[in-house]
């Protein structure tokens, strides 16, 4: 293969040629990672190995993401690549789960509640009302500290009420039942009550696009056959491994083909 007009380093070259197969590259930041995983599409698409639209390029936030998109100008036969962070790809599996009937229709407006916030007023509420043993403790409740607890959670696959989600048995296996804080024990029934609300109203939070679309996928099969035939090749920039559920999403996606960079 020629060597394209910008001039790139022996180790960036190495992974530009990598064609199928799991790879791992790992390199400090400005040493040209997505550099060379732009050059990597592209030699991907012109040599043939897979078509574009077969190609995932994802990152875990928005600017990464529309660096990639905008490097990937430069070569038109890349416009067809798939462009989307981890969230947005959960989002779609959702929202194709919701489609199938495999959810409640999710409403055109108001169903998503990004910041838990709306979710966390709705259980403050609801426990008020019902005098739960710990309501007198929700005045003096740092709002912020507990939904980072419940994103942890949902991060790591720990759900307020394993058993009841009844999930299938390969699930249950990567799943847990989630701990309470030492420092806040009630924490755990609240959590729970929270996750009841939310999903009472079909309320969706950025964590959920993760835990609910690795959700869907467990539980139906003819979904994650669909999702995985849309990929034959699975690039993440800057990879996030603290999350749990994005990992295991991964794995699922490139499960047939092994073709993870």
């Amino acid at each position: 293969m020629a060597r394209p007009s910008l001039t790139l380093t022996d180790q960036q070259q190495a992974v530009v040629e990598h064609t199928t197969g799991p790879a791992l590259v790992v390199a400090v930041a400005g040493a040209g990672k997505t550099t060379a995983m732009v050059h990597r599409i592209a030699h991907l698409v012109r040599a043939g190995v897979f078509p574009a639209r077969r190609i995932l390029a994802t990152s875990f936030n928005r600017d990464a993401n529309e660096q990639i998109r905008k490097a990937l100008r430069r070569w038109p036969t890349c416009e067809a690549v798939r462009v989307q962070t981890l969230h947005s790809l959960g989002y779609s599996i959702v929202r194709l789960g919701a489609d199938q009937g495999l959810l409640p229709p999710l409403a055109a407006q108001g169903h998503l509640d990004t910041s838990g916030r709306r979710t966390l007023h709705a259980a403050l509420e609801q426990a008020r009302g019902a005098r739960a043993p710990y309501a007198p403790q929700l005045d003096r409740l740092d709002y912020d500290d507990f939904l980072t607890y419940v994103s942890a959670c949902k991060a790591d696959l720990a759900y307020a009420d394993l058993r009841a989600r009844q999930l299938p048995r390969a699930a249950r296996k990567m799943a847990r039942q989630a701990d309470a804080p030492a420092a806040a024990r009630w924490w755990l029934d609240f959590y729970r009550l929270y996750e009841t609300e939310r999903q009472a109203r079909n309320w969706l939070t950025f964590d959920d696009m993760l835990l609910s679309a690795w959700e869907l996928l467990m539980r139906h099969p003819e979904l994650l056959a669909m999702v995985q035939r849309r990929y034959a090749c699975v690039i993440v920039d800057e990879y996030q491994d603290v999350n749990r559920g994005q990992a295991e999403i991964l794995d699922l996606l490139v499960k047939p083909h092994g073709n993870l960079m």
